[in-house]
């Protein structure tokens, strides 16, 4: 790739023209793209379609699918390792912080940390 997708301070990705020098894309397409949306494969990307509701027994399935969506990373041997935090917002109902923490096949740490809307509010 010829771009980097970079996270602003306010959490917000967007891009810029360098080359990427990290796994932080793979990480962000890996959990911004519905699986089976892109490439011709069904199991590419991430997908919380069928969540309903936001309750805590959901946030261990919801963390469960963010690691199937990054494992192909570790896989490759792009990375050695992913960490994914995934907690309710107290302050937005329906709405999740995901922080994701990678350590890059060089040992060279990479942080991702976002959110999104889940379910029906």
């Amino acid at each position: 790739m010829d771009f980097s997708i970079v996270q602003e301070k306010n959490g917000i990705a967007d891009i810029s023209w360098e080359k990427p020098t990290t796994i932080f894309n793979l990480l962000w397409f890996s959990i911004n793209i519905v699986r089976g949306t892109i490439f011709n494969n069904p199991t590419f990307g991430l997908d919380l379609s069928d969540i309903k509701k936001l309750t805590d027994d959901k946030i261990e399935i919801i963390t469960a699918r963010y690691q199937a969506a990054l494992k192909w990373i570790i896989d490759i041997g792009k990375a050695r390792s992913i960490d994914v935090i995934v907690e309710k917002n107290t302050q937005s109902i329906g709405r999740i912080d995901i922080l994701v923490s990678a350590i890059q096949a060089d040992g060279t740490p990479v942080e991702l940390s976002t959110f999104r809307s889940v379910g029906s509010i």
